[in-house]
């Protein structure tokens, strides 16, 4: 029923319409004195054409046509049948004027000639235009083919006996090069019927039951298509001469090189709908629609109205002289998507025609208006006066005002204002195409985003046209604003701006003020911000999430507006905003195709709390498409950062907007097919599949399916068995599906299925590159010297996959390359494989059956299991065809033996074409052709680079510089290092290098620079004057304290020994094992009845307050001391990883809450000497802490001589070497300490210690 509504569709009769005068001039000049040619007078004769240019006719393109006596141009073959067959026809292609018996050996002339002369086509173009008035008011036509049939006579007339019958008609081929159009004019028709078609014998005429009369009209030639005027093969096809289609009595224009053709003129019928000359407008409105469809003349008391997206406006019309087309203006409509164009006949009481427009960014489609630095002072400003929106109202505007307008966000209020600033220019001459204006008058106080308009002179009132949408309890999705501004009128805009002053002090002021009022951007965890991928490699090849900012195109035309990131050579952003916020991401690299990080440069990129294509619902605050981000984002990276260039006035903006350090980053997987379908599947293993039909490329593997990708497979080289992609459609989810197919005319052609107008529609493509629908985008690539040529198409989806299709040139099918988002991972299969990092499952069947090491044969018959079957397919279908029609015919043979010999093509022409290509050799061979195997090697180098580029990186994150100090390296990836250095004056604790390790994070310890340690001279002299009065009463007190001293000496020497060796005994069990250097042990006891089985906790100054013994050793322990507090989490039970002192500290109310860990000693293993330094009694102070951290002497012990304040009873500090080494692995596994009072071996050790230190450091 579907096929046969179809059918119905097509059979297109269109009445005739009868005019009221004729014009003397209905026929182009023609004859002899033309130079055209005239065809031998010979009946059922033809002559076959070779055109100059292509000419498109039913979407192909024709180089030779046929011209045939009996009033028929076919393409496909010549045509000598002299009865007309009705329409449809297959394996006929023509073009019938008046496809009759003619006969010129009786009576009359065929004349024709391919035109090119100027004078001639500007007279087809002047036709062409007043008959496709909407769409084609600038068509230039560039070659031209007229055949002319003067008054000749139809068959078996006999002119002796009966008075002379004849007809004069003509028929005029034009074309651009892309478009095409066919003119019939008739200006004598006397009969329409040959005797052997069962005409009269007398008069030619159709006057029985068995007449067949003349058919007028175009057959498509695949039995489907074809379009026949009214009264065909009939008698009445004689009215042709009275009636027309574009009010010119005798003359019919039609449009023919699209897929169906196109009357000109009007027609009442509902289903005709309306046309209009342009499907994409700006989203700041003025654009001129001119609308046609109905037919206007007859309707009495006619009164036309628009309505565009809601905004009703009077249109413009003078039926007098275009009785065709009416005019729109268009709103401003301050959001993208698509909008409702509706046409009233009674003044707006109903509105019954309606077409859809597409509202674009500004950046695709910009404004009209260049704003460009003339000098330091002015600003020039320039339009194309060729084509302004007051030509296309055809109005007669000779003056114009140039208005600057502010752009306001209230958030308080939910306001959006576009007010009138400032007159820049009063009646300034249109014609001149540019105006000069001061810069300060571009600048405002107090705004920060203006615009330029241009009006027709007087039609704006600065003070009270203010165009504004204030916010309503309406929480739709569409829009939640309500509209108020004065009526619609022809504009012209520019480019959105910053309107504050360029001084960098004033821009620093500015930022510091933003940033008081700005609100911190944290995205949220669930909305999913793409974070930005490490590389620009991942970045190109991602594109289904990422695109490249216009403004900063590498080797683009815009390059110079990359000026103001000066380290960065591209940057890209993300396509869609985040699903819950409206979220962006824009991501900057270098010249080495490095991420830039805004905290190493102003040029970096930064989180964007609004993004640039708008978020729904529709006029809300911060929702605006472009203005929202230029205001909220841009500017104040501008003020901030740009316009100071100084990282320190950028830090305001990097706090709140911070740059993404790509740690997050995951690429997505990717799969392709192309040539002689060579498929490479997601888990890189490659294949060829000779397939014939229409198949399942990417499915998920349960319903409703997510994700799903077709292909369709065809011969693209007759009787090669050659196969290749020729269309490929997508759908994910709930949006609509897209189809790329080969276009014999175009290259490619790109199909969307309109989900709300249950139909398919081919996108113009005409002023854009671009389609926008929900979630999706798609971008066609075109030819560089050719425009009307495309060589590919992009599809993107808003999960962050893509469908990228390349036609390469001279190629017969598609290079196909999938992205997929990797939330889709461990999810699909199909002809691409299984993605799941395992290549041996990729040949897998519909049932889940594995193939492990398939033969061609075995492989080819099993992966024909995923071939489509009835009812599943998501392809388009040319009108009057279905699945079946693309199946493998029966004598097609898959596969077959390769061989130099059976091709005849030499091992060295192999070689020099194809390398070491695999596929391209291949396809040379199974086609014949070089250039078809030099495709499938370019082919797979693309892919091989695109996988390669997005090759998953380790990141370790972004790494700062120390506060009052310096780092040298701005690159964080894997084996990448970060050099710090200390500003005078401070010294350096922790870690200088650290490198981005496999782990993911950074080696060695946080860095830190803290302020030497001062003395001034007065400080020293009240030192030495309170030292001396020290020394006198220290040795008065000595004499009197030495007596005790010596009895009891030897009782603390027996006590302290004893309490050295039961602290040492505990350390024989323990890992000694470090990574960064020396490992320092210290003594120190733990009441625990476990005690310590695998690890030590150290401590210089403290004790051990409160600890979790576990089986292999502590995993969370408290130092505490009088002046230090910290923990330090130990999560390996096999070894103790870092050890030293603990020198910083960072108190609070309540005590020191962290700690950093010093490394005192940087010497790698395998260490050779070590010792043991013994802590004071616990009760004793610990080394001071100044405000220049803690000294350490020669030796590497703390600085005991200064303390703020005794806190010990004794301070004896002594150090003891370490004996019974026992090394594993290059470190040691166990030490014991043992007493040694050899002095002299004692100072042995510590000058090993302090050479080992020197020569490391």
């Amino acid at each position: 029923m579907e096929g046969y509504n179809i059918l119905v569709c097509l059979i297109v009769i269109i009445p005739c319409q009868t005019v009221l005068s004729q014009e003397n001039s209905l026929l182009l000049t023609y004859g002899n004195h033309t130079g055209d040619k005239a065809m031998n007078k010979t009946d059922d004769s033809f002559v076959n054409v070779p055109l100059a240019f292509e000419f498109p006719f039913f979407d192909q393109n024709y180089r030779l046509l046929f011209l045939n006596d009996n009033g028929v141009i076919s393409f496909l073959k010549k045509e000598i049948d002299y009865t007309p067959t009705a329409f449809p026809l297959a394996d006929k292609r023509l073009i019938a004027p008046f496809w009759a018996d003619v006969d010129i050996h009786v009576a009359g002339d065929i004349y024709y000639r391919q035109e090119w002369n100027t004078s001639v086509l500007r007279e087809v173009d002047a036709i062409i235009r007043g008959a496709f008035p909407v769409k084609f008011s600038r068509f230039r036509s560039t070659w031209s083919f007229i055949a002319t049939w003067e008054e000749v006579a139809f068959y078996n007339n006999r002119p002796k006996q009966f008075e002379p019958i004849n007809n004069t008609f003509q028929a005029v081929l034009a074309s651009d090069g892309l478009h095409s159009f066919t003119i019939f004019n008739y200006q004598k028709i006397e009969w329409t019927t040959g005797l052997s078609s069962f005409g009269d014998k007398a008069t030619g005429s159709a006057n029985s039951d068995l007449s067949i009369g003349a058919q007028v009209g175009f057959n498509a030639g695949d039995g489907v298509n074809f379009f026949a005027v009214e009264g065909s093969r009939t008698q009445a096809v004689k009215n042709v001469t009275i009636t027309s289609n574009v009010n010119f009595p005798g003359r019919w224009v039609f449009r023919t090189d699209l897929a169906r053709i196109e009357s000109a003129g009007c027609d009442d019928s509902l289903s005709a709908g309306l046309r209009i000359s342009q499907t994409e407008v700006n989203m700041l409105g003025g654009d001129i629609l001119a609308v046609s469809g109905p037919c206007f003349l007859g309707i009495r008391n006619i009164s036309v109205s628009c309505r565009v997206d809601g905004v009703v406006t009077r249109a413009s019309y003078n039926l007098t002289e275009d009785h065709l087309t009416v005019h729109c203006v268009t709103p401003v409509f301050m959001r993208l998507g698509e909008a409702l164009v509706e046409l009233s006949l009674d003044g707006g009481q109903s509105f019954t025609d309606n077409i859809t427009v597409t509202i674009v960014p500004l950046e695709i489609q910009p404004g009209l208006v260049d704003v460009t630095e003339e000098n330091r002072i002015t600003k020039r400003l320039t339009w194309n006066t060729e084509e302004t929106p007051f030509d296309l109202a055809r109005e007669t505007v000779t003056n114009v005002d140039i208005i600057l307008y502010g752009y306001l966000e209230d958030s308080a209020s939910q306001l959006i204002e576009l007010r009138p600033i400032r007159m820049l220019k009063k009646n300034a001459r249109l014609a001149n195409g540019n105006a000069l204006v001061d810069e300060s008058a571009m600048l405002v106080d107090g705004m920060d985003v203006g615009i330029v308009r241009v009006v027709e002179h007087g039609m704006v009132d600065i003070e009270t046209d203010v165009i504004s949408w204030s916010s309503t309890t309406t929480k739709t999705k569409r829009s939640s604003g309500l509209y108020d501004h004065p009526d619609p009128i022809p504009a012209m805009w520019s480019l959105p701006f910053n309107t504050n002053p360029i001084s960098a002090r004033s821009a620093s002021l500015w930022c510091r003020d933003w940033a008081r009022r700005a609100e911190a951007v944290v995205p949220l965890p669930e909305d999913n911000v793409a974070d930005c991928p490490c590389l620009v490699s991942q970045a190109r090849g991602d594109k289904g999430l990422f695109e490249v900012l216009p403004s900063c195109l590498e080797g683009g035309s815009t390059k110079e507006s990359c000026i103001l990131r000066p380290d960065a050579q591209i940057c890209f952003r993300t396509r869609f905003a985040s699903p819950l916020e409206g979220r962006g991401q824009l991501c900057c690299y270098d010249d080495q195709g490095q991420l830039v990080n805004l905290k190493d440069s102003v040029s970096g990129g930064a989180l964007q709390s609004h993004h640039h294509s708008g978020f729904e619902p529709d006029h809300r605050v911060g929702n605006v498409p472009y203005f929202s981000n230029l205001l909220h984002d841009t500017v104040p990276w501008e003020e901030c950062c740009a316009k100071t260039n100084e990282l320190r006035s950028c830090k305001y903006y990097s706090s709140l907007r911070p740059s993404s350090d790509c740690k997050d980053y995951v690429p997505p997987g990717i799969a392709s097919v192309y040539g002689e379908p060579h498929l490479n599947s997601w888990d890189i293993r490659s294949y060829t599949f000779n397939g014939y039909g229409e198949y399942q490329l990417v499915a998920t593997k349960r319903l409703p399916s997510r994700v799903n990708i077709q292909a369709r497979m065809e011969e693209v080289l007759t009787g090669s068995g050659a196969t290749g992609v020729t269309a490929i459609a997508g759908q994910f989810g709930n949006l609509d599906r897209v189809q790329i197919e080969v276009s014999q005319r175009r290259d490619i052609d790109v199909w969307v299925y309109h989900r709300g107008k249950g139909k398919w529609i081919l996108p113009a493509f005409a002023k854009t590159n671009y389609y926008f629908a929900k979630g999706l985008e798609v971008e066609v690539y075109r030819n560089t010297t050719d425009r009307n040529i495309r060589t590919g198409a992009l599809v993107a989806f808003r999960d962050g996959s893509s469908i990228d299709v390349r036609m390469p040139n001279g190629g017969r099918s598609l290079n196909v390359l999938v992205g997929l988002s990797p939330s889709l991972k461990r999810t699909v299969w199909g002809l691409m494989g299984t993605w799941d990092d395992d290549s041996s499952n990729d040949f897998t069947t519909r049932n889940g059956n594995y193939i492990s090491s398939p033969s061609p044969a075995l492989l080819y018959s099993s992966l024909q299991n995923w071939q489509l079957s009835d009812g599943d397919s998501i392809l388009r279908y040319p009108n009057g065809k279905n699945g079946s029609d693309y199946e493998a015919p029966s004598h097609f043979v898959p596969m077959g033996e390769l061989t130099t010999a059976n091709r005849g093509i030499t091992e060295e022409e192999l070689a020099s074409a194809c390398g070491d290509s695999t596929p391209c050799r291949f396809d040379y061979l199974k086609t014949g052709d070089r250039r078809q195997g030099k495709n499938a090697k370019s082919a797979e180098e693309v892919e091989g680079q695109t996988r390669q580029g997005l090759t998953e990186v380790i990141g370790c994150g972004y790494l700062p510089p120390p506060e009052y100090g310096m780092k040298e390296g701005s690159v964080y990836l894997l084996g990448d290092s970060v050099v710090f250095t200390c500003d005078n004056d401070y010294v350096m604790v922790g870690s200088q290098v650290r490198t981005c390790e496999t782990s993911g994070t950074w080696s060695g310890n946080t860095t830190f620079c803290i302020e030497r340690e001062t003395v001034v001279e007065e400080d020293l002299l009240l030192w030495v004057l309170i030292g001396l009065a020290a020394g006198a009463l220290m040795s008065l007190c000595f004499c009197c304290n030495l007596l005790l001293c010596c009895v009891c000496s030897k009782r603390r020497k027996i006590r302290e020994k004893q309490k050295v060796m039961n602290s040492a005994y505990k350390l024989e069990a323990s890992v000694i094992s470090h990574s960064n250097g020396l490992m320092l042990e210290e003594t120190s006891s733990h009441d625990s009845e476990q005690g310590l089985t695998n690890g030590h906790v150290i401590t210089e100054n403290g004790h051990v307050t409160s600890a979790e013994v576990m089986e292999n050793g502590y995993q969370n322990a408290m130092v505490s001391a009088d002046h230090l507090a910290a923990s330090r989490r130990r999560s390996s039970n096999m070894s103790i990883r870092f050890a030293g002192q603990m020198s910083y500290g960072e108190e609070e109310e309540e005590g020191v809450s962290t700690a950093q860990i010093r490394n005192q000693l940087d010497i790698p293993p395998p260490v050779t000497h070590g010792y043991v330094r013994r802590t004071p009694s616990f009760d004793q102070a610990g080394p001071s802490r100044t405000r220049g951290g803690v000294r350490y002497g020669e030796d590497g012990a703390p600085d005991l001589s200064i303390r703020p304040k005794p806190r010990a009873k004794k301070n004896d500090y002594k150090d003891l070497p370490l004996s019974h080494l026992e090394p594993a692995d290059d470190q040691f596994r166990t030490a014991r300490i043992v007493e040694n009072d050899d002095e002299d071996e004692i100072q042995r050790i510590k000058r090993q210690l302090r050479d080992a230190s020197q020569r490391h450091l």
